[in-house]
């Protein structure tokens, strides 16, 4: 378990998360050391600390995934957002860059601004509770692996 400080708390992730727009209402939830809990009436996202280059990671829970499986935002969008976009450059407009590559104050605002970017770009229909991207993203997975 890396041991670096985390700076991720409720109230900054409360400050970060009031600078968007968010189409629902939601409850931030203290669910630390696993991370800060954004849960909305159908859906929910955890930030986490990434252990590797103080970055925020978000993860879905499997009670909306229906999956033991920890899947996270990544996963997401290799379904979300076709391959050609993927591949096409900038897939999601006003990302900013981390500026080291250690946790930090300003690396988890920008974290977290980033997250909620991506969320908004590409998910509302996750906030609005539709998962039907895990079963195309079992699909692929699986598909990706017999055609190895």
């Amino acid at each position: 378990m890396n041991m670096e400080k985390s700076f991720l708390t409720v109230d900054l992730a409360s400050q970060v998360l009031a600078e968007f727009n968010w189409p629902n209402q939601y409850e931030l939830f203290d669910e630390m050391p696993d991370g800060i809990l954004m849960s909305f009436e159908n859906s929910n996202f955890l930030f986490v600390d990434s252990a590797s280059d103080g970055d925020v990671m978000v993860n879905f829970l499997p009670g909306d995934t229906g999956q033991a499986q920890s899947l996270h935002l990544g996963h997401a969008m290799l379904i979300i957002v076709p391959e050609s976009k993927r591949m096409g450059g900038v897939i999601t407009p006003g990302l900013e860059k981390l500026g080291s590559p250690f946790r930090t104050l300003k690396n988890t605002e920008i974290g977290l601004r980033n997250a909620c970017k991506i969320i908004l770009h590409h998910l509302k229909h996750v906030i609005e509770g539709d998962f039907s991207w895990v079963k195309d993203y079992l699909e692929h997975g699986i598909n990706k692996r017999e055609n190895q």
